[in-house]
């Protein structure tokens, strides 16, 4: 497989919980994506396994690890099973030699064509289908993402300087919100736009009691990058 030579990428930089918050899905969803887990007397495996060392504890994961989490759990809440996200994400990897697929510039362009390849080899009616018909003509349709799933690809910024093209920075609750999780910047935990500074730093600022204006003069923000900050944060 393909290994990107940044390691700010993959290094271990995150806790369940944070993956969760950036993903907006559960911590134990997290974990049963990147460790498996059990139900009953049944082993579920990983749906992307980890490249922490094996039994590494406590779990941690990188940043292309995150962007991952951020496309499943859209997928998820489309209702695709995760067994059908396991599948599909192995065969991607695979037909791509890639390692993080998900989280590379080509699933953001060729995502819906190589992901039909997959449901035409593996066809399965009851899961639904990932790829729809984005048009084109009956002899080369164009096989596209959802637009759900589209959508979130489309507040990654992918790396063009070096290939593989990997996700380097991602705006987790949109681009036109002022916060951003960058590996270059607070070791890629999410920060107001533009500055050094983390939604954990305001958050204890304000739990401490200082008022929301009072935060933002301090730190020569806007009253709306620090409401923006607290509600990510007090979400986590």
């Amino acid at each position: 497989m393909t290994r990107t030579t940044d390691s700010r990428l993959t290094d271990p930089a995150y806790t369940p919980r944070q993956v969760a918050a950036i993903a907006e899905a559960s911590t134990a969803s997290v974990r049963h994506w990147f460790a498996g887990y059990t139900r009953g007397d049944v082993q579920y495996p990983a749906v992307v396994p980890t490249a922490s060392p094996p039994g590494s504890s406590p779990l941690r994961l990188s940043f292309l690890e995150m962007s991952e989490a951020f496309i499943i759990a859209r997928m998820r809440k489309l209702g695709i099973p995760l067994q059908r996200i396991r599948n599909a994400h192995e065969f991607v990897k695979e037909e791509w030699r890639c390692d993080y697929p998900f989280a590379e510039k080509r699933f953001a362009i060729l995502g819906g064509r190589i992901i039909h390849q997959f449901e035409e080899q593996y066809p399965d009616a009851s899961s639904g289908a990932i790829a729809v018909d984005g048009g084109g003509t009956s002899a080369e349709p164009n096989w596209a993402l959802p637009g759900f799933i589209q959508q979130a690809i489309e507040l990654f910024d992918h790396r063009d300087d070096l290939a593989p093209h990997w996700v380097e920075r991602l705006y987790p609750r949109g681009r036109g919100a002022p916060l951003v999780a960058d590996p270059l910047i607070r070791g890629g935990h999410v920060t107001i736009r533009g500055t050094m500074l983390s939604v954990d730093v305001i958050l204890r600022r304000s739990l401490s009691g200082d008022p929301d204006e009072l935060i933002a003069d301090d730190y020569e923000i806007s009253l709306p990058e620090v409401r923006s900050a607290l509600e990510f944060a007090r979400a986590a």
